[in-house]
């Protein structure tokens, strides 16, 4: 029942910004370069606003199988507690949840940005 409360409060949350992103739209419409501006920056917001879901979505995996303690966990296969990048230390352990979602978060820039996975990768088995 209570998922049902939470998806009706996000589509009204929703239905509510496309009208004020509506409203706005029609009074910089004589203003191309503030308009101009308006959508780039609602275009940036977009962008942070998806990498952090990707980044949390990310952080969410590992963390479930850091939890669960299974196959992963036993072969060193999550980056939360070893990777190249942190010197096989256990974030987990060292830090709190903002350096987690920090490093969750550098990892969904490098990737969506087609760099790859960049310097942060997994640790593998020989």
């Amino acid at each position: 029942m209570n998922l049902i409360f939470v998806k009706i409060l996000f589509y009204l949350k929703l239905f509510t910004l496309f009208q004020i992103n509506e409203q706005i739209e029609i009074k910089l419409l004589f203003s191309p370069y503030i308009r101009a501006l308006y959508k780039f920056l609602r275009m940036v917001y977009f962008i942070f606003f998806v990498t952090s879901l990707i980044a949390c979505i990310y952080f969410s995996i590992d963390f479930s199988y850091y939890n669960e303690q299974g196959f992963y966990y036993q072969n060193g296969y999550l980056w939360l507690i070893g990777s190249q990048n942190t010197d096989l230390m256990n974030l987990i352990e060292i830090y709190t949840w903002p350096v987690w979602y920090a490093y969750a978060l550098y990892w969904a820039v490098q990737t969506s940005s087609g760099v790859g996975y960049g310097n942060m990768t997994p640790r593998n088995s020989p």
